[in-house]
């Protein structure tokens, strides 16, 4: 089996994420940058999944151990500021644990498109739900990738904020993260 690059492939996912292909913004601040950490109870089970969809051949360990999810995040809010478009780039490592012979390391990388609804804007405080949909990679193959939290809180400033969110995806069941606005 061909095995995929899994540093080219992140490195311009990311470059397609952070490029100023928005430069012409109308409202301030209508860019953002998101940084968060998901937790490994979704993403051991998302493995499973992708392993199924893909022929069940890639992985066979008796055991799968995840750190979690590592992602960079980009939204363009629309005039009104209810909406945003953006995408998602998530890396997690795994380990495959075998009875009979070593473990062995392996990444996951996912690249979602993604939009952003906020049901709440007060002040600090903003109450949204995301989804993102795109592909995931992995051990040189490819497959379906998904994210959908329909509850997420962010409190901060215009510019700088903290947040969560709760759903289910590659990105884990729980997020918390920073996110910058420029």
């Amino acid at each position: 089996m061909k095995r995929i690059k899994l540093f080219p492939l992140f490195l311009g996912a990311l470059l397609l994420l952070c490029a100023p292909l928005t430069m012409q913004a109308q409202n301030k601040f209508s860019n953002r940058v998101k940084v968060s950490y998901g937790d490994a109870l979704y993403t051991t089970s998302a493995i499973g999944l992708l392993d199924a969809l893909i022929g069940g051949n890639v992985f066979k360990a008796d055991d799968i151990t995840c750190f979690g999810s590592l992602s960079l995040s980009y939204q363009h809010a629309t005039k009104n500021g209810r909406w945003s478009f953006g995408g998602d780039v998530s890396y997690s490592n795994f380990t495959e644990k075998y009875k009979d012979q070593a473990d062995k390391q392996a990444s996951l990388i996912t690249v979602m498109a993604s939009t952003e609804c906020y049901y709440i804007k007060s002040g600090i405080f903003r109450l949204y739900g995301t989804a993102g949909i795109g592909g995931a990679f992995t051990n040189g193959a490819a497959g379906f990738a998904f994210q959908i939290n329909p509850i997420a809180m962010r409190i901060g400033s215009d510019r700088f904020a903290f947040f969560a969110e709760a759903g289910v995806g590659f990105k884990g069941i729980f997020n918390v993260g920073l996110e910058v606005a420029f």
